[in-house]
């Protein structure tokens, strides 16, 4: 007879896109022929899964490395712009040209674990796993099987102390700056109190001009291959 752990989908990653944040936070080897190699013989460990609900899925997305609100999002885009430029470089280029751009920040309400924050925030990050963009450590902590989403959110800021924040997150060292809320919950609740959201799980656009969204954890429903 099978027992609890067969019956959980076995998942092995090939990794083969743009930043690969996926395939890192899953300890996957970042060649595509290692990848295979860990296929055939590799270990496997249970992995959470994020939900989110709103935007273009009232329904619910899943999503398996994170989510980003605000910044990250336009980063994304910008980068998505650039399909002849690869690896991490389209994320680098894309967060200059959203510096330039740079503008106002909606208010936020945000509720987890019993509280909630309102704050003019320029951008909130809530991963599973560590990694965003190839090269920015938004949850340097993050452990993808603790049935908890790791949040990072920072409030409206200048382009200079913006820039700062982001050669922290190359280093996974922004804990500790005052402009930055860092915490872990099962669930979450964002609202834009004035302004819109805009997000993306996993790369992918959820809304453009959001009003509201969830977010939780789906506590180990696959296994992962890795390393």
């Amino acid at each position: 007879m099978k027992g609890k752990k067969d019956s959980i989908p076995l998942f092995g990653v090939l990794p083969l896109g743009r930043g690969n944040d996926f395939a890192y936070g899953g300890k996957v080897p970042e060649t595509v022929g290692d990848a295979l190699a860990i296929i055939a013989e590799g270990k496997t460990s249970t992995m959470d899964i994020g939900l989110i609900k709103g935007g273009l899925y009232p329904e619910g997305r899943y999503f398996g490395n994170g989510i980003g609100i605000g910044f990250d999002t336009i980063v994304g885009l910008e980068a998505a712009r650039m399909p002849h430029i690869h690896d991490a470089l389209g994320y680098v280029l894309g967060t200059l040209k959203t510096l330039i751009k740079f503008s106002d920040s909606p208010l936020v309400e945000i509720s987890y674990s019993g509280k909630t924050i309102s704050l003019k925030t320029i951008q909130i990050s809530i991963m599973n796993g560590r990694r965003m963009g190839g090269l920015f450590y938004m949850a340097p902590d993050a452990v993808n099987n603790d049935n908890l989403l790791d949040l990072c959110m920072v409030t409206h800021l200048s382009r200079g102390k913006l820039i700062k924040t982001i050669i922290h997150y190359t280093k996974g060292t922004q804990n500790g700056l005052p402009w930055i809320t860092m915490d872990r919950a099962a669930s979450f609740k964002i609202k834009a109190v004035t302004g819109t959201l805009k997000a993306h799980a996993d790369g992918e656009t959820i809304c453009l001009d959001g009003r509201e969204l969830e977010v939780e954890c789906i506590p180990s429903p696959i296994r992962i291959i890795h390393k």
